[in-house]
């Protein structure tokens, strides 16, 4: 109806959706990708990131290596470790919710 709130209904991305579309951004490709495209994609995400916003952005790259780590150990003890089941992340696999439930 026209006078509305066109946002009206729409949900705001999760910082994870934001992420992943950022890393698609970087990548340049709505192909599907090796996995080590993201690793890739990610790590120059997060190295401009802190050359924009960090006074010592080696050092905080260590602490973020390491928090990261700690996250990950966490989750796994917290819950059974998930894969993509295929060496190639397509676009919309986080959507389709396709997992490889064994180990890596």
């Amino acid at each position: 109806m026209p006078g509305e709130d066109a946002t009206k209904g729409v949900r705001p991305l999760t910082s994870v959706e934001l992420l992943d579309a950022a890393i698609w951004r970087e990548i340049g490709s709505e192909e599907p990708q090796p996995a080590a495209a993201f690793v890739d994609a990610l790590s120059t995400l997060v190295g401009r990131w802190l050359l924009v916003r960090s006074d010592t952005p080696d050092m905080d790259a260590i602490t973020l290596i390491c928090q990261t780590r700690g996250c990950i150990e966490r989750g796994i003890s917290e819950q059974k470790r998930t894969n993509f089941d295929a060496p190639e992340w397509a676009r919309n696999a986080f959507d389709e919710g396709v997992r490889y439930h064994g180990p890596r």
